[in-house]
């Protein structure tokens, strides 16, 4: 958060589904905003041993995908990503 606010950039757009990133971000490219990703492994399924640690662990939630823009094109970003999410 704060690496973040020191380059100048707002979170528009977190999901924890892959397919829902690459959508967004296509959308962002085909505006030409530039944008910047990070995704976080959330989940612990890398951290057990053996499947049956993993039973009831929902691991196609596990990472986190977020895209940050700069502050002056968050507007823009925004309502680019608002006509489909």
């Amino acid at each position: 958060m704060l690496l973040e606010l020191l380059r100048g950039e707002r979170e528009v757009f977190t999901t924890f589904s892959a397919v829902a990133y690459a959508n967004a971000a296509r959308l962002l490219a085909a505006e030409n905003i530039t944008f910047r990703a990070k995704v976080t492994n959330t989940g612990a399924a890398n951290r057990c041993t053996g499947k049956a640690a993993l039973y009831g662990v929902r691991t196609d939630l596990e990472r986190q995908y977020q895209i940050f823009v700069k502050k002056g094109d968050y507007d823009l970003a925004a309502h680019c990503l608002s006509k489909t999410y």
